[in-house]
């Protein structure tokens, strides 16, 4: 925002909360804006007139108008928007909740998580990897196949491992699942199709929706469903393992630490 230094604090902070939290904040009536922002209803007013606009409503119906380029909508930026949107949606309506939970429960229980993909899948691996390491939960990630037959002599029958594939078919993976089933592991996968190897031959299938752009004959598929399953299977294992976080939203309660009545 290029005004932002010339803002006072109060509006600082509303300006703040607005580009953090632009959604939310473009959905909401002045009151409920004022007390999010810890302000009142007439600096919020004040904040939208130093901007320029009439009201409250006038700054949401401008402001959710779609992005243009050279005064016209970008078609692929909207194809962008829209199929993550539609990704997410799906997989968020058709998510198995109870195979989600039992998955969850082996990942409590587990001694180590180790994350497996490979290409775009590596990258969700090294994601979820890294989301237990904030968390403090023990994994490990490959991203290739040679690196996963290189770790293979540590995997036991106490861990889990976590296969991400959007296709869930190729040679790669049924390798890796003839190697980490002779190591007894517990296998969940995510992909995109319950049909898929993968989603036949792991433990615990998670269906993560994506959509593909073709360029040449090569997909470019947009991976939000399968980011969010990541994100849920390692969040809900912390919420079980009574790890404390917060999620800075009001319609999520925070997960309550161990020991802790429910």
């Amino acid at each position: 925002m290029e005004r932002f230094s010339s803002l006072t604090r109060t509006q600082r902070k509303i300006a703040q909360y607005v580009l953090e939290n632009p959604t939310k904040a473009l959905s909401q009536d002045l009151n409920s804006l004022a007390r999010a922002t810890g302000s009142s209803r007439s600096s919020v007013l004040r904040f939208i007139h130093e901007l320029g606009f009439l009201g409250l409503r006038d700054l949401q119906r401008q402001a959710l108008k779609p992005a243009t380029f050279n005064g016209k909508e970008d078609p692929l930026i909207r194809w962008l928007y829209e199929s993550t949107a539609e990704a997410v949606k799906e997989t968020y309506l058709t998510m198995n909740r109870k195979a989600l939970a039992k998955a969850v429960d082996r990942c409590k229980e587990a001694s180590r998580i180790l994350w497996y993909g490979a290409g775009d899948s590596g990258f969700l691996a090294e994601m979820g990897n890294h989301r237990c390491w904030l968390l403090g939960i023990n994994s490990g990630a490959c991203t290739d196949e040679a690196s996963l037959q290189g770790v293979s002599h540590t995997i036991d029958a106490s861990q889990v491992v976590v296969v991400v594939s959007r296709s869930g078919n190729g040679d790669y993976l049924e390798n890796a699942l003839e190697t980490i089933a002779k190591r007894d592991a517990f296998t969940i996968g995510i992909t995109g199709s319950l049909l898929s190897y993968l989603a036949r031959n792991c433990d615990i299938a998670l269906i993560g929706r994506s959509r593909e752009a073709t360029i040449q004959d090569r997909f470019i598929p947009t991976r939000a469903g399968q980011e969010l399953v990541v994100n849920a299977l390692v969040l809900k294992t912390a919420q079980a393992l009574g790890i404390p976080f917060a999620t800075h939203d009001y319609y999520v309660s925070k997960p309550q630490s161990k020991g802790a009545e429910t």
